[in-house]
């Protein structure tokens, strides 16, 4: 016969699961409602963009993450990268992305397909590799939400400059992968 506290164990046990699998099924919806932004939307394609264009919609999208530099996220706002793209050796660099808890600034991905991908290397990442993919400074009230971020030194670099009491700052259905940090001794 199994003891009360093993049962009540198993019990918290399979708890635990449904919470997670809740929170799994939830996290997804959550997000795509998300992406449904009330401010200013910059789309960025690295296959159909060009830098020329002014990034307020899909068929207006940039092409290089570069661009996203130029505009400062305010409560509501986005940048978006599209499904299924991949962007080599290029930095995302967020000056104040500052939302509101009701209205977050986003970065995060729009379109059909796999998770845009966002690599500092295509597939080795050189020892000492020091620079961040993203680099938000000074965010407060800001999701990053849906990207592949690999195959780099830093992922992301949260950076506050001279300031405090920011937060709110959310990562969510990103998948990290192959991120050695900053003094990797071994690749394996």
């Amino acid at each position: 016969m199994m003891s009360l506290s093993r049962h009540k164990g198993k019990g918290l046990m399979g708890l635990l699961l449904m919470l997670a699998v809740l929170t799994a099924t939830v996290l997804p919806t959550n997000a795509e409602k998300e992406n449904k932004m009330s401010g200013k939307v910059y789309y960025v394609s690295s296959s159909t963009g060009d830098d020329g264009n002014d990034g307020t919609s899909e068929d207006t999208a940039w092409k290089s993450l570069a661009k996203i530099s130029e505009v400062t996220l305010t409560a509501g706002d986005a940048v978006l990268l599209k499904k299924g793209d991949t962007w080599i050796g290029e930095q995302i660099v967020l000056n104040n992305p500052t939302g509101t808890k009701e209205a977050p600034a986003m970065l995060g991905a729009y379109g059909e397909g796999e998770k845009p991908k966002v690599w500092m290397y295509e597939t080795e990442v050189p020892k000492y590799s020091a620079d961040p993919l993203i680099k938000p400074v000074n965010a407060e009230n800001f999701v990053i939400d849906g990207l592949d971020i690999g195959f780099c030194g830093v992922g992301i670099d949260l950076y506050y400059h001279m300031t405090t009491n920011k937060e709110n700052v959310r990562i969510q259905n990103c998948h990290f992968h192959d991120i050695y940090g900053f003094y990797q001794t071994d690749r394996g």
